[in-house]
């Protein structure tokens, strides 16, 4: 007779619990509150001059698909295959021995990583380049 009564006791407090207010319960709506001051809180300031479509290729972080191919003066003349340069594997591994970076490029990696090892941050891995 112990055990019917426990287990009703557990059953009705589990009832009691999914159908309380605050149980996980989600609101439709979240009240969202959008301020557009047109304030610059960094101080930055930002400036564009030119047509924007002349700078889609230039600069060291490009998109490149099907719609965007490289251009070839946005190949940098200082590509090396990474596995063979020693001095550029410090911090980080690499997934294939076939991938090429800008020296470059890779001494600004190697350093984000060195700085980022600095907080404790470590095992970075290259995939593709």
């Amino acid at each position: 007779m112990k055990k019917w009564g426990f287990l009703i006791c557990i059953i009705l407090i589990g009832y009691i619990v999914t159908q309380s207010p605050g149980w996980i319960q989600q609101k439709d709506e979240l009240p969202i509150e959008i301020q557009n001051t047109r304030e610059n809180l960094a101080g930055y300031t930002v400036s564009v001059t030119g047509n924007i479509q002349d700078q889609i290729h230039k600069g060291n972080l490009l998109l490149v698909d099907k719609q965007y191919p490289v251009h070839p003066e946005g190949v940098k003349s200082d590509i090396v295959y990474v596995a063979h340069e020693d001095d550029l594997l410090r911090g980080y591994g690499i997934l294939d021995q076939k991938i090429m970076l800008s020296r470059q490029v890779a001494q600004e990696f190697q350093r984000m990583v060195e700085a980022a090892g600095e907080e404790g941050v470590r095992y970075f891995l290259v995939s593709s380049g």
